[in-house]
């Protein structure tokens, strides 16, 4: 009875801080209103951007203007926490997504981006008659900061630049032209070197004769003249945490209420804490509901979980300490079911037969380049995982064909299960992380790619849990003996996930030491918190429902809608001309 009513606590406790934290992120602040608009530019092109304002009722022409440019690979969203501090302050503020990335059409080009940020200013007084177009202010993120840039170069309008993470093109600039400017950088930028932007800002830094003059944090010339330079190093951050680190909003923030309002102005965090508290409240509640979700469906489906079952096999089994790895009929040789044995195996085939990613990079010949490249990287492990499966397998007098249909058959009540558990996730993902943090859906016109992509994506995450469920964790549970359930679960999982991300993780960073450029490292950064969920949500939802196919379907639906959302839509050649 205490368990049950400790279960029903928390329950309510992932569905109030769900919602909490959704209507936190999307009502507030209050009288802040966010609109998505659509305008078109001179080559034909749909852009869509997000308009921030405060007191629609302003008088005409009243209000200073910030137009705000994201990444690539990411999207207007992810620049939310800069865009709500400041239109907290009184700025009009709008959000781009450039073409090829979020809502907008279109094929990505350095020209197009350009015309994309001259579309949006066209379409603004008509939006927000309150935009003073007298008094712009120019945000570009990574990617975004060079066409924001070079408009505030040629147009004197730009009172202010800020660059996060980017860069600054000393060629076209000078010491008063563009007005303000700011540029914020992550000490261990994996994009742009500090000590190279240090010298193209000291370039245009009046008063600075060589680039170790220019110090960090420190302001030259006078911001209320209008030819202010200042470089903020922030020292614990790199290229990816930009838009969630409190450093980079409190210093673009500062730098336009300083330029508009008068250096003196206070430029303390309105909101950027609280909503930072909301999203990982948030978060943590949309992982307790899949918790809960299977625990109150494999009780009201009557499901048998793998507890049940896995006692059932002890009774048949004799009491084999192999009984969770029988594989197609046959059972594991207890010699070799040992760390020892499994991990050289499965390094040795995930390395050496790394020549089996010519299947899955035929996904690179779509118009989505890094969908291709991530689900080239998850199924070339995939493929490698069963290959060596398959070898156990025949090794034991098994057959891989048996298995594989004994695993992938399952209930039509665990489709039910795995189908409510799937949409409340990406529902709760939807109103707490897509409209506040990192847009995850996709546009239309990439809904095939969607569904493509994400059944590709099940078949090797299915490979992943078959591994996991029938060859790792039986391993792991039996020799590490630990006593303790709960205690054995986040061993068990934390160790599973370490395997699998080791893989990606030499595959990566190997080839970054090599070539002396760590960009793709950052893809590693965002597979720690994805990979921890799959391995802690496969055991949880195996022992609910002794079934593999839950957790392939709720990461491949998550991953799907990640990367084919996130990937600049056009080739490889189209990406970089």
């Amino acid at each position: 009875m205490r368990q049950k009513k400790y279960q029903k606590i928390l329950h309510v406790a992932f569905i109030a801080g769900a919602i909490t934290s959704a209507i936190g992120l999307n009502f507030l602040p209050a009288g802040l209103q966010r609109s998505g608009f659509t305008t078109t530019t001179i080559d034909g092109v749909n852009i869509h951007y997000n308009l921030y304002r405060g007191d629609p009722g302003a008088p005409p022409a009243s209000k200073p203007t910030i137009v705000i440019g994201h990444g690539l690979l990411v999207n207007k969203e992810m620049m939310t926490n800069f865009a709500i501090e400041l239109a907290a302050r009184g700025f009009v503020v709008a959000s781009i997504d450039w073409r090829a990335h979020g809502k907008s059409g279109g094929i990505l080009s350095q020209e197009g981006l350009d015309k994309d940020l001259e579309a949006v200013l066209a379409d603004l007084p008509g939006r927000a008659p309150e935009a003073n177009m007298s008094a712009l202010g120019m945000m570009g993120y990574s990617m975004g900061g060079y066409p924001t840039f070079r408009y505030a170069v040629n147009h004197s309008a730009v009172k202010a630049w800020v660059g996060v993470a980017t860069a600054v093109n000393d060629d076209i600039a000078n010491d008063s032209a563009p007005g303000n400017v700011l540029l914020v950088i992550g000490k261990f930028d994996e994009a742009f070197s500090v000590e190279e932007e240090r010298a193209n800002l000291a370039n245009i830094t009046s008063g600075i004769s060589l680039p170790s003059d220019l110090e960090f944090d420190t302001t030259y010339g006078d911001i209320d003249g209008g030819n202010a330079r200042r470089m903020a190093l922030v020292r614990n951050a790199d290229h990816l945490n930009v838009p969630w680190n409190a450093k980079f909003v409190r210093e673009t923030t500062s730098w336009f209420v300083k330029t508009f309002n008068g250096s003196a102005a206070g430029t303390g965090m309105l909101h950027f804490y609280w909503r930072s508290l909301l999203v990982f409240v948030g978060l943590a509640s949309l992982v307790g509901i899949v918790y809960s979700l299977a625990i109150v469906l494999s009780k009201a489906l009557k499901i048998t979980g793998a507890s049940s079952k896995k006692g059932e096999m002890d009774r048949q089994d004799g009491g084999n300490k192999v009984h969770a790895l029988m594989l197609g009929g046959g059972t594991l040789d207890e010699s070799q079911a040992t760390l020892k044995w499994l991990v050289p195996r499965f390094y040795g085939f995930g390395f050496l037969l790394l020549p089996t990613a010519i299947l899955p990079a035929l996904s690179l010949l779509t118009p989505l380049f890094f969908t291709g490249f991530m689900t080239t990287l998850v199924c070339t492990l995939a493929i490698n995982i069963l290959l060596m499966i398959w070898r156990i397998v025949k090794k034991n007098g098994g057959s891989i064909k048996i298995l594989l249909k004994e695993e992938i058959s399952t209930s039509p009540k665990v489709i039910v299960l795995s189908s409510i558990i799937t949409v409340a996730f990406m529902a709760g993902m939807y109103l707490v992380i897509s409209l506040n943090q990192l847009g995850i859906i996709p546009s239309v016109s990439r809904i095939g790619y969607l569904i493509l992509f994400t059944a590709i994506l099940f078949l090797a995450l299915f490979i992943y849990n078959v591994f996991n469920q029938r060859l790792l964790v039986p391993i792991l549970d039996e020799k590490l003996n630990i006593k303790n359930n709960k205690v054995k679960f986040l061993v068990v999982g934390f160790l599973s996930c370490a395997l699998i991300y080791s893989w990606f993780l030499v595959l990566i960073l190997v080839p970054s030491i090599i070539m002396g450029n760590y960009f793709l490292c950052m893809v590693l950064t965002l597979m720690v918190p994805i990979f921890m969920f799959f391995s802690y949500a496969g055991l949880f939802l195996e022992q609910e429902t002794g079934s593999c196919v839950p957790n392939a379907i709720l990461q491949a639906v998550i991953l799907g809608f990640i990367i084919v959302t996130l990937s600049p839509f056009g080739s490889f050649l189209q990406l970089f001309a």
